[in-house]
């Protein structure tokens, strides 16, 4: 199935997403915020990761590779120096694990006015957290 979500941590524009395969293509089939499809894409360490949703529940994205986001799971994000983790476990058993540098980590250092709005807009993966 090909859905067309906007793609927030960007410029703004829209993604095509085909949701077999997870093969991702920018498009000018429709203005940025008037794609008729919920979801938003991010790169992180190289991979595009998109988060969807269809009638079952939520959908994290990489390629072929999917989660399915439900009450079942434990989501979990911890920090070491400037790197964080980012896991999903089912019943006690690992289905996802990424450790990566968010972007712009050293502004949100150096910065007191850093809050959980700008964190949010930098960190794709604390958004999942948080959701």
């Amino acid at each position: 199935m090909i859905k067309y979500i906007d793609h927030y941590w960007a410029q703004g524009g829209v993604l095509e997403l085909n949701t077999r395969t997870g093969s991702i293509q920018s498009t000018s089939k429709y203005k940025w915020q008037k794609a008729p499809h919920w979801g938003t894409a991010w790169e992180q360490n190289g991979r595009w990761f998109v988060l969807h949703n269809d009638n079952t529940s939520f959908i994290l994205q990489n390629e072929k590779h999917i989660w399915r986001i439900t009450s079942e799971c434990e989501v979990s994000l911890r920090q070491k120096f400037f790197f964080r983790n980012f896991k999903i476990k089912i019943a006690n058993e690992t289905r996802l694990s990424i450790w990566y540098k968010p972007k712009y980590i050293f502004f949100s250092i150096i910065d007191p006015a850093h809050d959980d709005d700008e964190e949010e807009s930098d960190d794709f993966f604390y958004t999942l957290f948080i959701f």
